[in-house]
């Protein structure tokens, strides 16, 4: 049989039950891949691995909570759901709301690309476009749910999102056999890589008792290496910035609801966060694509900007790193005329 989604394959994890219905569209297994050509190109001597979340059903990292969230919607007899986003989750709400049978409510800035926007209008769901930045849309997404009774699926008032992005951490250490050594990420929110931190000490609890009874070796959980854009990089500076500015949209949020967990996560693994600025981000989306074929959108490619940036500092070097590619190229092709602008490419 193969994969089932993450449901399925990580039930002993999350919180479902048997009578809890499972509305997937196969999310999550998504490729961990030797990233050798980009590792010599950068000249890192120790192993690189990719984790390609845009493999996922609707091209980012976003559906393996929104599988969770739905289920659990389904579950609780709701006949509407209600979503602020940025993009990514736009489009995999309206998908897995389309899987539930139930109606979605997309909330999102005027501002979003228009590879996520097409893929809600395809799933069906009711489109609510705001003028601002990402505080005015989650607000404007409150209001509506409340008004509407419906479920409100954000990070803050949605513990299942975090629960299904934490999946990923734990195909990671399925896939190596361990946990990486380094593991880099963009931020936004904030909550992925709280999440990530969940599963990595999920894994590690149980690999632990496991480790006790049958004397393996010890699971050590990761260094989290967190990066935001320079534009739009308040949990870096530790502050709330009023007009973000930055190529990613994905992650152009000032005020993120997961500020204070974020730091936490990163510091209690002894990890990093940093900001990397637009043309280190472009870069680093040429020479995903030029060394190893991955399409990543611009905050797709935080992660590999984070890298880059830390090996010319000579911060890091022979080590097995994890950089995970958080949203397709697709998502927001606006941006390769902006690489071509900027004589990245041509």
């Amino acid at each position: 049989m193969g994969w089932r989604g993450i449901i399925e394959e990580f039930r002993d994890y999350l919180p479902v039950s048997k009578q809890t219905p499972v509305i997937t569209l196969g999310e999550g297994g998504t490729p961990l891949i030797d990233a050798q050509n980009l590792r010599e190109e950068i000249g890192l001597s120790g192993r690189l691995y990719l984790k390609l979340e845009n493999y996922n059903p609707t091209g980012s990292f976003k559906d393996r909570g929104m599988s969770l969230c739905l289920s659990k919607a389904l579950e609780e007899k709701a006949k509407m759901v209600v979503c602020p986003s940025t993009g990514n989750a736009a489009a995999s709400c309206a998908a897995y709301a389309a899987a539930a049978k139930i109606k979605a409510v997309i909330v999102i800035p005027q501002t979003t690309p228009l590879g996520k926007l097409a893929q809600a209008i395809v799933y069906g769901a009711q489109i609510i476009k705001v003028k601002g930045g990402f505080e005015k849309v989650e607000q404007a997404a409150k209001e509506i749910a409340k008004k509407n009774n419906a479920i409100l699926i954000s990070l803050k008032e949605n513990p299942y999102l975090i629960e299904g992005f934490k999946t990923a951490a734990l195909e990671i250490c399925q896939q190596l056999g361990a946990a990486p050594e380094y593991h880099f990420m963009p931020i936004g929110n904030g909550g992925n890589i709280v999440a990530y931190s969940k599963g990595y000490q999920e894994y590690y609890l149980s690999h632990q008792l496991m480790a006790f009874y049958a004397f393996s070796p010890t699971f050590f959980p990761p260094k989290l290496m967190g990066f935001q854009p320079e534009g739009a990089a308040p949990i870096v500076f530790d502050r709330i910035i009023k007009n973000p500015k930055t190529i990613a949209s994905a992650i152009k949020i000032g005020n993120p609801a997961f500020r204070k967990e974020a730091r936490e996560a990163i510091e209690h693994s002894l990890g990093k966060i940093d900001f990397v600025s637009d043309q280190e981000i472009l870069e680093a989306l040429k020479l995903l694509g030029k060394t190893q074929g991955v399409f990543a959108e611009p905050a797709g490619a935080v992660s590999v900007a984070g890298l880059i940036k830390m090996k010319k500092r000579g911060e890091i070097d022979s080590n097995l790193v994890v950089c995970v590619i958080t949203g397709s190229g697709l998502k927001d092709p606006e941006a390769i005329f902006k690489i071509k602008k900027r004589a990245l490419i041509f």
